[in-house]
């Protein structure tokens, strides 16, 4: 059996872990969406340039998004809405070396 001193420390250092994976795992998400808004596209301009010309006069800005898989990879996604029911999507998956791969072929057709 535990002492009382003893599993208050087990707990803490449960809950310290918990936080410190739960802040690793958002700052990969904003690591992955840094990787593909950063990714050299055409001339000097980034991905993030390009689309930003591209469609943000033209449709509405849905921004960024980005989605953990189980893998341990992400899914980074930049959306604009062109009508009510449809949207413009465009795909990266971005792995822990933080290398971002077009899977859309939108995304694939940009640069």
């Amino acid at each position: 059996m535990l002492n009382k001193r003893y599993s208050s420390l087990v707990v803490k250092a449960g809950v310290l872990c918990c936080l410190i994976s739960t802040n690793s795992n958002a700052n990969g998400h904003v690591w992955a969406e840094q990787a593909v808004k950063s990714l050299p596209c055409k001339g000097a301009e980034t991905i993030d340039d390009i689309l930003d010309h591209k469609h943000r006069n033209l449709y509405v800005d849905l921004g960024w998004r980005v989605f953990a898989e189980e893998s341990g990879d992400y899914l980074v996604e930049r959306n604009f809405l062109i009508s009510k029911s449809a949207e413009l999507r465009y795909r990266w998956r971005v792995n822990s070396a933080l290398e971002p791969v077009a899977v859309s072929e939108r995304a694939q057709q940009l640069c």
